[in-house]
């Protein structure tokens, strides 16, 4: 749950790494409400890495799917669902 600006920065593992994982990005969708508007995302270390931001100017849940690729074949991960409330 966020209820205020937000910058998470996510990595992959050495062993994942080794196997040939990199990002590719992110898709962020809406589930409930029009916050997805609010997020960005940038790649980093070689793509070893993303940072996702969250400027939690709406309220709503959303769905954060981060993108991957090994051996010319991507993934797609599960769905953590975040969710931006109001800070009152």
């Amino acid at each position: 749950m966020v209820r205020t600006e937000t910058a998470s920065t996510y990595t992959l593992d050495s062993s994942t790494v080794q196997q040939g994982f990199f990002f590719t990005g992110a898709t962020i969708t809406d589930k409930v409400g029009t916050c997805a508007q609010d997020f960005s995302h940038k790649l980093s270390d070689n793509r070893q890495a993303i940072t996702i931001t969250d400027t939690a100017e709406n309220s709503g849940t959303a769905c954060l799917i981060f993108n991957v690729e090994c051996n010319g074949k991507a993934y797609k991960s599960a769905d953590p669902q975040i969710i931006n409330k109001d800070e009152n």
